[in-house]
């Protein structure tokens, strides 16, 4: 049986930026960074509190909540202990 195909690993670029703020409750009103999937690098690390967005889907990261991006460009997200 034949192998499926594999995703190609994203380009390697430097970490991204946030794009914007945006107000969010997390027990209280606070500005967090915003920030585009897209254009986050692969490797790179993102601490909560933050949003991760895409066209189709927006991550909120709360407070000790770390995500980092996988070589394919998906978001391996880790809770605090």
């Amino acid at each position: 049986m034949a192998a499926l195909p594999e995703e190609p690993a994203l380009p390697s670029r430097p970490p991204a930026a946030p794009r914007n703020r945006r107000r969010v409750y997390l027990d209280e009103w606070r500005e967090v960074p915003v920030y585009d999937l897209d254009e986050v690098a692969p490797g790179q690390m993102v601490a909560g509190p933050a949003i991760v967005e895409t066209a189709t889907t927006t991550a909120l990261l709360r407070p000790g909540e770390r995500a980092t991006v996988t070589p394919l460009g998906w978001l391996d997200i880790r809770l605090p202990l």
